[in-house]
């Protein structure tokens, strides 16, 4: 619950920042990305929801955590220059490509850690 809210609400504030300020982007333009980096938690859910009962819960969120720390480290600073040379990405769309990997997987992550707790 709350670890969730607060993590996915700071993630969501600095990006939106960093967007604004930073990379001058417009503020729609910035809601409708950041929309869809929250529509990402539905392939998450459904691949979840298809294999899910083949592989243990503690699995799925040991899973969930890796790829979540692979998220955070695209925050880092230096990301934005790696993946500038590996895919010609801005530091702006580096951003974006961690909210799209870091939102999804740790929300599902802490729900399923949550799911355990509440058995």
């Amino acid at each position: 619950g709350n670890l969730r809210a607060f993590g996915i609400s700071a993630i969501e504030v600095v990006t939106a920042s960093l967007l604004e300020d930073s990379y001058r982007w417009d503020r729609r333009n910035i809601g409708l990305v950041i929309g869809l980096i929250f529509l990402c938690c539905i392939p998450v859910r459904i691949v979840h929801k298809g294999v899910g009962d083949r592989i243990p819960v503690v699995v799925w969120i040991r899973v969930m955590s890796v790829v979540a720390i692979f998220g955070c480290l695209l925050l880092s600073s230096r990301a934005c220059p790696f993946m500038a040379s590996v895919r010609g990405m801005d530091c702006a769309g580096t951003l974006v490509l961690a909210g799209i990997v870091l939102f999804p997987t740790f929300y599902m992550g802490e729900a399923l850690a949550v799911g355990i707790m509440h058995q």
